[in-house]
């Protein structure tokens, strides 16, 4: 047992535990800033009024999961910070923790931030530290990168600690930084320390491991309204398969002979939809010929569900298709008995990695994915009885220009009315006109 109270007086840095001065009242006087509840996005976006770096431009970033936001990188740092710059004077920051930390993980509020997005971030941090023993609260300050402690940290028992439905806020009245917990409906401040270096700048919240969740992020700050969803699709139909079987697919032209990368197998129409019979687990794609620049979007229906373990896709943005070393973006759907999962993935040099998914949902016969960029922000959306819904939500800029592509990795699968083409202007229209 001694042991184990030296450990916590060393992560702590403390040499006995700060007393807590309760309050009957102490809600924020500003607004809920993101209550996260949309589909998974990642990072964190809202519109563009999260930035898409970390606090020092370097590492993991928040993301959204559905009504909280933390990460899903493992045990590593992430943290993210708002667009709008603050107010210099009275400021606060604040979050309902939605699922505490594992034990020895901590969690995080940042507070006036300066040169943000850059290794000599300056501000204030608001630390979390949760452990078995009892939880410590910390108030630190950051000059070019380095946070120490402001005052000692408080140490809390396992009966007045923060967890699942608490409020942590972070607040600066005139020359005091103050550090407030509600829990049980009731205000207690826990931690104070006078400093008034930085001013204005902006906020932010993290944690530094996969399981920790926060939720209802609010503090001052411009925030840009949702936009009025989009009209989707934008763009027509470019195919429907309204034709005899063929092999490969070509509708005169519009598609390649080759595959998106150059070797395997290529899509065909087959009774009027859009798949291959080479077998199960036999990777078959297309791509178009005409090339796109600027904001765009790529659709499918769905005429026929794949076999069971089996991945389907949709391409955008493809860049040297018909090569090994193919670009762009996709959308992932891969069909399990159990939970499908759908993705957006980035492909480079012909290899692809996750940018945000997976999300678990079963699409369904009749129903049409659809995948669009438009600047930064890549979308996965699902129309299913009569109805659109956005289901994931990445950011990437790395290709803005390309060509359009379908999937499959089995012979059940169909894809019916493909369709898609630059935002900006109708849809290239097949190279010898209508099939």
């Amino acid at each position: 047992m001694a042991t184990l109270a030296l450990t916590l007086l060393l992560l702590l840095d403390v040499g006995a535990a700060s007393s807590s001065t309760s309050a009957a009242s102490n809600e924020p006087t500003t607004p809920i800033l993101d209550n996260f509840e949309r589909g998974l996005e990642d990072p964190l976006h809202q519109w563009g009024n999260w930035a898409s770096s970390s606090i020092d431009g370097s590492g993991a970033t928040m993301e959204a999961f559905g009504g909280t936001a933390g990460h899903n990188e493992g045990d590593v740092h992430g943290d993210s910070f708002r667009v709008a710059d603050i107010p210099a004077g009275d400021v606060e920051v604040y979050g309902t923790i939605a699922v505490s930390p594992s034990d020895q993980r901590w969690m995080y509020l940042y507070l006036n931030l300066q040169d943000v997005g850059t290794a000599g971030v300056d501000g204030y941090e608001l630390r979390w530290f949760h452990w078995i023993a009892g939880d410590g609260l910390y108030l630190r300050k950051l000059v070019d990168g380095v946070s120490t402690n402001l005052v000692p940290p408080v140490q809390m028992s396992n009966t007045d600690e923060p967890s699942a439905g608490d409020t942590l806020l972070f607040r600066r009245v005139g020359g005091s930084l103050q550090v407030w917990h509600k829990t049980a409906g009731a205000w207690i401040l826990r931690l104070s320390a006078g400093d008034s270096q930085f001013q204005g700048g902006k906020i932010g919240f993290g944690s530094d491991e996969s399981k920790a969740r926060w939720a209802d992020f609010g503090g001052p700050g411009q925030t840009t309204p949702e936009p009025p969803p989009p009209t989707l699709p934008a763009t027509g139909v470019l195919d429907a398969f309204e034709r005899g079987d063929e092999d490969p697919l070509s509708q005169g032209g519009a598609w390649s002979p080759t595959s998106v990368s150059g070797a395997g197998e290529t899509l065909e129409v087959i009774s009027l939809a859009a798949g291959q019979n080479k077998g199960e687990v036999v990777q078959a794609n297309s791509f178009r010929q005409s090339e796109l620049t600027g904001d765009a979007e790529v659709h499918a229906r769905i005429a026929r569900v794949p076999e069971n373990d089996q991945v389907s896709y949709l391409y955008l943005n493809l860049q040297q298709a018909g090569t090994a070393g193919f670009d762009g973006y996709r959308m992932r759907w891969y069909h399990w008995i159990v939970a499908d999962q759908l993705s957006i993935e980035k492909i480079v040099d012909g290899v692809a990695t996750s940018l945000v998914g997976p999300i678990g949902l079963d699409p369904a016969t009749g129903d049409t994915l659809l995948l669009r960029r438009v600047g930064a922000a890549l979308e996965l959306w699902r129309k299913s009885a009569g109805a659109w819904s956005k289901l994931l939500t990445s950011a990437d800029l790395s290709f803005s220009s390309g060509k359009l592509g379908l999937g499959l990795d089995d012979d059940q699968g169909r894809w019916d009315d493909f369709g898609g083409g630059a935002l900006t202007g109708p849809p290239p229209p097949p190279p010898n006109g209508p099939p």
